[in-house]
């Protein structure tokens, strides 16, 4: 199998010390990194803020056509 992770600043991952199953390759994505979570997005939709951006197409249509996140 295998991970690809998209680390976080805050996220503080020390990838020397994480012990993965066998057979199992994570992969740390290199690239720009930016802040933002599942509970960023979630708290986005409830506040009416677009979110289009940070979803696929598909996802992004889910959640909103089935009011997911709404209070």
């Amino acid at each position: 199998h295998r991970i690809v992770v998209y680390p976080r600043h805050s996220a503080g991952i020390d990838e020397t010390a994480v012990v993965y199953p066998k057979g199992v390759r994570v992969e740390l994505i290199q690239a720009p990194r930016i802040e933002i979570s599942a509970t960023l997005i979630r708290q986005g939709f409830r506040d009416g803020k677009p979110q289009r951006h940070l979803l696929p197409k598909a996802v992004f249509s889910y959640i909103d056509g089935s009011n997911l996140f709404q209070q």
